[in-house]
């Protein structure tokens, strides 16, 4: 607890520039409409009209209304001016505004009146595009320094603490590595570059996000499956109940997520953020992921959110496989999550990306980490 109480006030720096770049970002561009095209392309048609709403599906203020719009069933139908084959419609909402849509075919190349949807047939196909302004006062600039500034001041503290001992067999996986912040930075500054650049730009080169992602997720199965590790041996020498040791892991990994993420959820809550307030059971029970896979969109501030709820699944299931099934079957049993988590990829995702966020085809980057601290549990030779 004393040693929490040393750290609270660096989490409270972080708490309150976040708070204020929500702020100041939120003056700077309050009543600013950012303009952007909607381009729908088809050979087959001669009319088409956009059914639309803002924020998840919200019915939009009429100022924001194209010219020849009307309202039907609390949506906005607007027809898009024909350019050949393509139908543009340019449009001006403000800045952090999240427009939904559809496509309704109305008359067919031969102008006969027809009414289908984009999809072809009664199931409507949803499109979203986020009408967010790209000049320097961006809320992840802000939320960037209150992460990196404490970050700084932790690393300038303990840079002279000891690594891991390099020693064969003297490895300790529970000692605390500062060398994983370093890591830890590194994957950090992947995501950042990746979502902040354009895919097309050479900084993006590779797939810095997904790399930055999956570092994060090799570090989570390495040092869980050495905390697992390390009650199994005292259950298996020293006696410890099965239950004490599932109650500390989890206690602990209580204690040390969910004061900030509710926090964080919390204060979302209060300032009316839309994505919260629709859908609050996903965030409030880690399933977001779930509910971005399920509408194929990622909300304005929250879309960070997938990967920890990634990470407490995980939590969920790792325990009990860790203490409860046979040493002697370990190997295996992190060699099949490997498995799965590869075969996953290239069978789940060969439907949609989407796939991509849901925990099985993750499994590989925490089992790969838990193959590492398993090596060095039991077979600290190699």
């Amino acid at each position: 607890m004393l040693q929490f109480l040393k750290r609270s006030w660096l989490y409270l720096i972080i708490v309150i520039s976040c708070i204020a770049g929500y702020f100041i970002t939120s003056t700077a561009q309050s009543g600013k409409l950012v303009q952007k095209e909607i381009i729908y392309t088809s050979d087959t048609v001669s009319e088409v009209f956009m059914v639309w709403g803002i924020n998840y599906s919200q019915l939009a203020p009429k100022k924001y209304w194209p010219s020849g719009s009307f309202e039907k069933d609390s949506l906005v139908y607007t027809p898009l001016p024909a350019l050949n084959n393509k139908f543009v419609l340019s449009m001006r909402l403000p800045h952090g505004t999240l427009l939904n849509y559809w496509m309704l075919q109305k008359k067919d190349k031969k102008g006969n009146d027809i009414e289908v949807w984009d999809s072809g047939g009664d199931t409507r196909q949803y499109f979203s595009v986020s009408f967010n302004d790209e000049g320097i006062f961006k809320a992840g600039y802000f939320i960037f320094l209150a992460g990196f500034l404490p970050l700084l001041i932790y690393f300038f503290r303990n840079r002279g603490r000891p690594g891991i001992p390099n020693a064969v067999g003297k490895v300790r996986i529970s000692d605390y590595v500062p060398q994983f912040d370093s890591i830890r930075a590194i994957a950090v500054m992947l995501v950042i570059v990746y979502h902040w650049f354009e895919g097309n730009k050479i900084l993006n080169f590779i797939p810095n996000g997904p790399l930055g992602v999956n570092i994060f997720f090799v570090l989570s199965g390495f040092l869980i499956t050495g905390i697992l590790l390390k009650a199994r041996k005292q259950v298996e020498t020293k006696g410890l109940k099965r239950s004490t040791a599932f109650a500390n892991f989890y206690i602990r990994r209580t204690l040390r997520i969910f004061p900030i993420y509710y926090l964080v959820l919390i204060l979302f809550w209060l300032i009316n953020d839309p994505a919260i307030r629709s859908h609050a059971v996903y965030y409030f029970t880690y399933t977001s992921n779930y509910l971005f896979y399920f509408q194929e969109d990622f909300p304005a501030r929250l879309a960070h959110l997938w990967s920890l709820a990634v990470e407490e699944q995980f939590y969920i299931l790792w325990p009990w496989l860790m203490l409860l099934v046979n040493k002697k079957y370990l190997p295996y049993l992190i060699s099949l999550f490997i498995i799965i988590g590869i075969s996953s990829n290239y069978i789940i995702t060969a439907e949609s990306w989407w796939a991509e966020i849901l925990t099985p085809t993750c499994f590989d980057a925490f089992a790969i980490g838990a193959a590492l601290s398993y090596i060095i549990a039991y077979r600290p030779d190699i």
